[in-house]
């Protein structure tokens, strides 16, 4: 990812430690520019970042009018807002919550944590799942880290398509998936947040259709030498209370998916 400090040129060794760390977990490059087609250029790239602060955000509605006018089409799709959350701030994060995961709004400070303080304040829903493998728990970890294994316990009605892997899959690991379901095509790009096998996994989205998505699973031996695997998904929908309201309906199809996945997946352990 490339982070634009666009036309202040604010340096970024003159940013705390905190922001430092918070920076390179966005960042492969930093690039800091006063020039906009400098700045078009950059922002053909997926994950080119605009820093916005109280000094530069006039310069982001130029950048887009500019776009308008020229119609290049290279807006950027990640903004990290590190000015006061404004009615700027609104508007930017109603057109992100409209947008299926195309466009972020990353709020961005000294204190910023990515995973733990996205979405603070809204509604996480819950779901629990759990199924007895006939494996002992260190292969089943091994399996669920193997993403060569997800289009084999994906059902035949959801499309999933490896766009990109970390390989090996460790903590910070990341993931990105095309998956198309209900004639939709989305793009989710998950990190391994945490992994200790043989005992947890837990993936977060860190851009999709959903504000938050936290998959979280445990792998339990029991004495005959099975495991349960126990999976929680915490999950914040998009579209504030309205998006509330298709929950029913979001629950129903995780139960189905979800129990596609547990008979597929004691299937492979029965017969390898």
């Amino acid at each position: 990812m490339y982070y634009l400090y666009d036309q202040h040129r604010l340096k970024p060794l003159r940013s705390t430690p905190d922001e430092a760390i918070a920076l390179a977990r966005f960042c492969d490059e930093i690039l800091v520019t006063n020039r906009i087609e400098e700045a078009i250029r950059i922002a053909a790239y997926p994950k080119a970042a605009f820093l916005l602060h109280p000094k530069n955000a006039l310069s982001l509605f130029g950048y887009w009018k500019y776009q308008m006018r020229h119609h290049t089409l290279k807006e950027f799709r990640i903004i990290l807002y590190a000015a006061p959350k404004n009615l700027l701030y609104r508007i930017l994060s109603w057109v992100a919550s409209i947008s299926f995961g195309t466009y972020r709004l990353i709020p961005f400070g000294k204190e910023y944590n990515p995973i733990q303080n996205r979405d603070k304040g809204m509604k996480v829903h819950a779901l629990h799942y759990s199924c007895l493998l006939n494996a002992s728990a260190d292969r089943v970890c091994a399996f669920h880290t193997d993403t060569r294994n997800l289009p084999l316990i994906t059902p035949p009605w959801i499309g999933v398509n490896i766009v990109r892997a970390d390989i090996p899959v460790k903590e910070q690991s990341r993931i990105v998936l095309d998956i198309r379901r209900f004639g939709f095509k989305t793009r989710w790009e998950m990190e391994i947040a945490e992994l200790d096998c043989p005992h947890t996994v837990t993936d977060v989205m860190l851009s999709g259709p959903f504000r938050q998505f936290r998959h979280e699973r445990r792998f339990l031996p029991q004495p005959n030498g099975e495991t349960l695997m126990e999976e929680t998904l915490s999950i914040v929908l998009p579209f504030g209370w309205f998006g509330n309201l298709v929950f029913p309906f979001l629950k129903k199809d995780m139960d189905t998916m979800f129990a596609f996945r547990h008979r597929a997946t004691e299937r492979y352990f029965l017969t390898h």
